[in-house]
C-alpha cells in the first residue's frame, strides 16, 4: 500500500492510514462536498490505481441523516457500483447534497479495459471510527474501509 497524503491542510487531499485488518483513510478539504470527491478518489486508487480513460459517466445517490453515515452509506454505493456494473471510479463531482441526500456524478471505466488492474480488493467501508468534522481551516474526516 502507498501512505501517500497529496496536499497541505488547505487543500484537498488524503493520505492512508494502515490497520490491523482494513486501511483508513484520512481526509482534508476546503469544504464538505470535497470530502466526499476526495474520499471516492481515495477509494478507487486503492482499488486500481491505474485507471486512465475514466470516461464513462455515472450518478449516484447516497443518503444519511449524519454526515458519518452519508460518507459510509456514499463509499459503500460506490462500492456496490463497482461490483454489480464493474466500474471503476476516477473522480467524482458533486451535483447536490441537501438534507441527507448526496448526488454525484463520476467519470467511471470498466474494470475489464485494457490495462486496468484491480490491486486491492475492498469489501466495505465501515463505522470503526468514522468521523466527519468541521475544522478551523476546513473539514477533517477519518473512514475505514474492511479488505
Amino acid at each position: 500500500m502507498c501512505p501517500c497524503y497529496h496536499s497541505s491542510v488547505m487543500e484537498t487531499g488524503y493520505r492512508f492510514i494502515e490497520h490491523v485488518a482494513d486501511v483508513g483513510i484520512e481526509i482534508r478539504s476546503p469544504g464538505l462536498s470535497g470530502i466526499f470527491e476526495t474520499a471516492a478518489e481515495a477509494l478507487f486508487v486503492l482499488i486500481a490505481p491505474r485507471v486512465r480513460n475514466a470516461e464513462k459517466k455515472r450518478v449516484v445517490e447516497s443518503e444519511g441523516d449524519e454526515p458519518e453515515l452519508l460518507l459510509v452509506n456514499f463509499l459503500n454505493d460506490l462500492l456496490f457500483v463497482f461490483e454489480t456494473d464493474r466500474l471503476l471510479f476516477r473522480r467524482v463531482r458533486t451535483l447536490s447534497m441537501d438534507e441527507g441526500k448526496l448526488v454525484i456524478e463520476g467519470w467511471c471505466e470498466h474494470v475489464d479495459a485494457a490495462g486496468v488492474e484491480v490491486d486491492t480488493v475492498v469489501k466495505a467501508a465501515t463505522f470503526h471510527n468514522v468521523l466527519v468534522k468541521p475544522e478551523d481551516d476546513g473539514w477533517r474526516a477519518v473512514v475505514y474501509l474492511d479488505l
